[in-house]
C-alpha cells in the first residue's frame, strides 16, 4: 500500500469515498485518508464506521439474527447472548 501523505497539500476527503456510506464520525484526516485508500483498493459496496454504541450492537446483532447466522435467546436469562446458528439453514 502506498504511503499516505498527511501534509496539508494531500487530497483528503471529508466524507467516505463510497457513495451511500455515512460520513466519518471523525475529523482525523489521516484516518479518513487511510479508510478511503483501503476502500479504493478493496472496492466495497459501502463503508460503515463503528462507534461501539449499544445502538450499533443491537442493529448489527439483529441483522445477524435476521440472516439466520445468530439465534436470539431469552433476554431474561441471557441478555445480549446470541449464539451462532449451527447446521443447515
Amino acid at each position: 500500500m502506498a504511503d499516505v501523505n498527511h501534509s496539508s497539500s494531500a487530497v483528503v476527503m471529508s466524507q467516505s469515498a463510497i457513495a451511500g456510506s455515512p460520513a466519518p464520525p471523525t475529523a482525523h484526516k489521516g484516518l479518513i485518508a487511510w479508510v478511503n485508500e483501503v476502500a479504493a483498493v478493496t472496492k466495497p459496496d459501502r463503508v460503515d464506521w463503528c462507534d461501539g454504541s449499544s445502538v450499533e450492537y443491537d442493529r448489527l446483532a439483529q441483522g445477524l439474527v435476521d440472516a439466520g447466522t445468530f439465534q436470539r435467546l431469552s433476554d431474561a436469562r441471557r441478555p445480549k447472548l446470541l449464539p451462532r446458528a449451527i447446521g443447515p439453514r
